[in-house]
C-alpha cells in the first residue's frame, strides 16, 4: 500500500505490527493450530485494511486506526507481543475502570510519530489520537 510508504507514521506502525506479529508467532505456547489461526487473522486484517480506500474518514486515518486495532489484538492475545522488550512503540493492554461503566476498558497505547490509544470494551472499540496530559 503506497500510503504506508509515503507516510513516516504509517511506516512506523507497519514496523511495530511486524515486530509484534513475529513475537506472537514465535511465542513458546503457540502450537501449529494457534500459529495457523494467527496467520489467518493476519491475512483477514490485511484484506480489511485494503478497504480503507473506500472510507470517508480519509485513507491515512483509516489505515492508522486499522494498525492500532491490530496492534491491540496482538498485545491482548499474545503474552510475548506485550512484553516490554524496549524495542517497540506500543504499551498495553492496560485495564481501566470508568465511573458509570460496568466493564473494564482495555487500552493499548501506540507511541511514536502517530501517537494513539486503542480502546476496547463490551464489544466496542475506538481509536483516539494520543495527546500529552498533565
Amino acid at each position: 500500500m503506497s500510503a504506508i510508504c509515503r507516510n513516516d507514521g504509517l511506516a512506523e506502525l507497519d514496523l511495530e505490527l511486524s515486530r509484534l506479529y513475529g513475537l506472537a508467532l514465535r511465542e513458546p505456547n503457540v502450537d501449529k493450530p494457534r500459529a495457523e489461526e494467527l496467520r489467518c487473522s493476519e491475512r483477514a486484517w490485511v484484506r480489511d485494511r485494503r478497504d480503507c480506500w473506500k472510507t470517508i474518514v480519509g485513507l491515512e486515518t483509516c489505515v492508522a486506526n486499522a494498525y492500532a486495532m491490530r496492534i491491540h489484538a496482538l498485545c491482548d492475545g499474545y503474552s510475548d507481543a506485550r512484553s516490554n522488550d524496549g524495542e517497540g512503540t506500543s504499551l498495553g493492554p492496560v485495564a481501566f475502570r470508568c465511573e458509570g461503566l460496568e466493564a473494564l476498558v482495555s487500552a493499548v497505547f501506540v507511541n511514536g510519530n502517530l501517537p494513539m490509544v486503542s480502546l476496547q470494551w463490551l464489544g466496542r472499540a475506538m481509536v483516539l489520537p494520543g495527546a500529552a496530559s498533565g
